[in-house]
């Protein structure tokens, strides 16, 4: 399938837009670090937000580009697509775009596995807070009602 000069364009503004989508997920994902390292969990909350709507964007805009082309593993379906009439200051940019949009996906995924082993380390830190809180009330405080019932049958 060959594209139209056109499509050149229609590839730039949606690389562009992916591009710019996943910079600021990561830009994202470094904000939340603090509120994790913290346990700020309405900066938190707010940070995961921002994220699920960065991922709703990327998703849009990889969906646009699967219509432009079929998608394969690597990104150079985007250049099957061209004409070989396309200038090659056209192509030469695509190329550009796709690289630093790589870049940036290594980027993003780097941070979303640092954010992931924080909230994993997250759980076992509460888990064992809320464990030794539990033991320590279970020492300081008694049920009355389980005095008296052992009262009574004593």
């Amino acid at each position: 399938m060959s594209a139209k000069p056109q499509h050149v364009e229609r590839l730039s503004v949606l690389l562009e837009r992916r591009l710019e989508a996943t910079r600021s997920l990561c830009e994202a994902l470094e904000e939340c670090l603090p509120a994790m390292a913290e346990l700020d969990l309405d900066a938190m909350e707010h940070c995961i937000s921002r994220q699920a709507e960065l991922c709703d964007a990327i998703a849009s805009v990889d969906s646009r580009l699967q219509r432009i082309g079929k998608r394969r593993e690597s990104d150079t379906f985007i250049f099957e697509l061209l004409d070989p009439e396309v200038d090659s200051e056209a192509l030469v940019y695509l190329r550009s775009l796709v690289e630093e949009l790589r870049t940036t996906q290594k980027r993003a995924k780097r941070l979303n596995e640092t954010f992931s082993e924080l909230v994993r380390r997250s759980r076992i830190s509460n888990t064992a807070l809320l464990n030794a809180i539990s033991q320590q009330t279970s020492l300081t405080y008694s049920n009355p009602l389980e005095r008296f019932s052992h009262a009574e049958r004593g």
